[in-house]
């Protein structure tokens, strides 16, 4: 299964957020709607600034967490 290590920020690029999963458009999505979870009222996200994809689990796992 894919999975992708992540880099989203806000529009002002102040504000980082790295994460994993095996959905890249879903969880975008997510934390464009929810935009509170992460970021502070005035900061919304923007932008997805880096991805990597891996193939395998524990390669991506072993990437988020260096």
């Amino acid at each position: 299964m894919k999975q992708f290590v992540y880099i989203l920020t806000d529009c002002n690029r102040k504000c980082l957020h790295v994460g994993l999963t095996d959905d890249l458009l879903k969880t975008t999505s997510f934390y464009k709607e929810h935009k509170q979870l992460f970021f502070d009222s005035t900061a919304k996200v923007s932008r997805l600034v880096y991805f990597e994809e891996f193939t395998v689990d524990e390669a991506a796992l072993l990437r988020f967490n260096t």
